[in-house]
Formats: structure tokens, sequence, C-alpha cells
């Protein structure tokens, strides 16, 4: 059965990339369904090659609402890098003028698309909205401290490091404009843990944005940690290497 009663598909402002690997008992399809309905956007939904029930689950949301929602599924398992870069190709084959990514578990639930959108209209040069996860008065933003700690590091490093110098580089929910977004994703990525700091590397390095305040920080209204993950704390150790890859390949920020 077919849902009715959303936007029609020229309405289309942006499209939304959700990476899902073995997402099976994590991905509510009510909240998905309910949750975009009041929003203009469409959703790719990218299985990273899931051992497990999900690109059915996925699938089901496409038929459901094939006008809002779009399979795609990966043939092995490539990781979330990956998953998100395949997504972002498939959604700039069509004419979207915004295009992002947010966690399966929706920690950021939709409710926050028309906030990156107003990012877009209110700052004519920005062309990367990343959403932000500060604990402020008026905001719902539920995080472990251990988590925040960990993070706040790995964000710090990728200050001192590369450009930009942003707060929160692991937040997962970020949005761009598809005319710059497009040279920055045509290569695979060099890192499986911090693809979030290389992307954006490679965006500050655009000519497009050079002599522009091109990014712009969100602090998200709501951000939930749902639990669940995949990541676990001795992986944020990883990062330490990958950070190595990065400098080998980009450099320090002059």
């Amino acid at each position: 059965m077919k849902i009715q009663g959303y936007y029609s598909p020229s309405d289309y402002a942006s499209a939304i990339v959700i990476p899902c690997y073995n997402e099976g008992k994590r991905i509510n399809p009510h909240q998905y369904i309910e949750g975009l309905k009041d929003f203009s956007s469409q959703v790719f939904l990218v299985d990273d090659g899931s051992k497990d029930n999900t690109f059915e689950i996925l699938k089901k949301l496409e038929k459901s609402v094939p006008d809002r929602f779009i399979a795609v599924k990966c043939a092995q398992n490539g990781g979330k890098a990956e998953a998100v870069r395949r997504g972002m190709n498939e959604a700039l084959s069509r004419n979207f003028r915004h295009i992002g990514f947010m966690d399966a578990d929706l920690a950021t639930p939709f409710s926050e698309i028309p906030s990156f959108m107003k990012a877009f209209k209110d700052n004519p040069d920005v062309s990367s909205v990343i959403g932000v996860r500060l604990r402020l008065a008026g905001h719902n933003v539920q995080r472990s401290n251990i988590k925040s700690f960990i993070q706040k590091i790995i964000a710090t490093m990728g200050s001192v490091l590369f450009s930009p110098k942003v707060s929160d580089t692991q937040c997962g929910a970020k949005m761009f404009r598809s005319d710059v977004l497009k040279p920055a994703v045509k290569d695979a990525f060099s890192v499986k843990w911090l693809f979030d700091q290389e992307l954006l590397t490679r965006l500050s390095r655009l000519p497009q944005n050079r002599g522009k305040n091109w990014l712009y920080e969100l602090p998200l209204s709501q951000w939930l940690d749902v639990g669940g993950s995949h990541v676990k704390k001795s992986d944020y150790i990883k990062c330490l290497k990958d950070y190595f890859r990065l400098l080998m390949k980009y450099g320090i920020r002059k």
C-alpha cells in the first residue's frame, strides 16, 4: 500500500543519503515514513552489503513511498565512507540543489532538514552546512560523556592539522550544495573512520570555495544517542592511523 500526502517530486530541493549496515533491528519504517512526511527531501537508503534483513526493510520503504525513498544495494561491505559516497553520486546523477547525509538510527531526525536549508538561504556564500552536537539550553542533545570527550579530541586534532577548523567533525548530519560536492566525492576516500574530515579537507581546497565563508556550523536542536551503534570505543584508536594517512596525502594546513 502506497502512502499518500507527500510532496510531488518537482518540489524536492534536497536529497539525504543514509548508509545502512546490519540495521535490521534499529530501523523503524514508521519513524522514517512519518518523520519525512512534512519535508521536501528524497532519501537514498544505501545498504552497505548487510548480512541481515536490512535491504528487505529498505525495499519495503521504497515500495511504500516510491517517490520519497530509493533503496541502493552495494554488492559488498565497503564501509560507511564508501556507502555515503555511493549514495551521494547516485543523488548527483539527478537534479538536487543540495545533498546531505544522516545516520540510519535517525539520531538527527528529519525535522532538522529545514534548519539546514535555512542556513543555505541565509548565507549565500555557504556551500556546506554541518551539524554540531552542543548541549545548549533549549536543545535536546543527548550524548554520553565519554563519547563527547573522545570526539572532541578528534575534532581538535583535525582543527590543528587540517582545514577547516570545526568543532564537531564526526557528527553524522551534513549537507552540501551539489555543484560543490560533485568534485569532492568523485574519488574514493583514502580513510575509513575519518572520511568526514577528508571530505571537509577536499572541499576546503576547491577553487569554488576560496575566499568565501563557505562552511556553516549548525547547532542541532535535537540529537539522541540511540544506542546499538556498530562503532566501538576501541575504534576511535583507529582514527590515529587515519590522521597519519591524511597527513601523508594532504599535508598539514598552511
